[in-house]
């Protein structure tokens, strides 16, 4: 009914559900609660963030005394490639580069009808070797089709899970 003009006779319209109680609200919600949780790396990433770049600020004063001094380098030759150092060494790369790529395999994977919870789950999916779906298992898109069966016996199959 959105963004349509009613041409003929009064329309008398009953809302039947809340805001936000659609099928299509609940994607949209799940999708952005995915985009906030953090994959391992992105986790690793900021844990580490701030030990390295402690680090790096350590690093790069002792580089230009040792510059000058063992290496006999002018002081503003020195000082230019402790700079050089510190941009080289800045986790903006890092830090910069692991959400964007999670949430570009959350979109992508949405686009293709698969809803991704998060970004831990993004990574785990990358391992997956099999999966299984039982007969309560719920394919909503696609034209599913089995290529192979195997039955692996109520022990193998419990030792598998």
């Amino acid at each position: 009914i959105g963004g349509t003009i009613n041409q003929g006779p009064t329309v008398t319209v009953q809302v039947t559900a809340e805001k936000g109680d659609a099928l299509f609200d609940k994607i949209v919600q799940m999708v952005e609660n995915a985009q906030e949780s953090k994959s391992k790396t992105a986790t690793f990433i900021e844990n580490m963030e701030d030990t390295y770049v402690k680090v790096v600020l350590v690093v790069v004063p002792l580089f230009i005394l040792f510059a000058h001094f063992a290496l006999g380098w002018d002081w503003l030759t020195a000082f230019y490639r402790g700079m050089i150092l510190l941009t080289i060494a800045s986790p903006c790369a890092l830090v910069a580069s692991s959400s964007p790529a999670t949430l570009s395999a959350i979109s992508r994977a949405a686009r293709k009808g698969m809803i991704i919870k998060g970004g831990d789950i993004a990574d785990n999916i990358a391992n997956l070797e099999a999966i299984v779906f039982d007969k309560t298992g719920t394919l909503t898109i696609g034209k599913p089709e089995v290529v192979g069966v195997t039955y692996l016996g109520d022990e193998e199959l419990i030792k598998q899970v």
